[in-house]
């Protein structure tokens, strides 16, 4: 599962059951979803920005 917070910043989780993934999808608040059922339960890695992501927030 790929998460993108407010931040820009990207993650990639990993063995996200399909079943959490749309809950969290469709929670009225991703945010307190993720910190009660995903934060600190599976492992992540960042995805790092390539420079066309970084250009188009520059421009955007």
């Amino acid at each position: 599962m790929r998460v993108t917070f407010t931040s820009g910043r990207r993650y990639a989780y990993a063995q996200v059951p399909p079943h959490v993934h749309a809950a969290f999808s469709t929670a009225p608040s991703r945010g307190a979803f993720f910190n009660h059922c995903i934060r600190d339960r599976f492992a992540y890695r960042e995805i790092e920005r390539s420079d066309a992501d970084r250009q188009r927030r520059r421009a955007g």
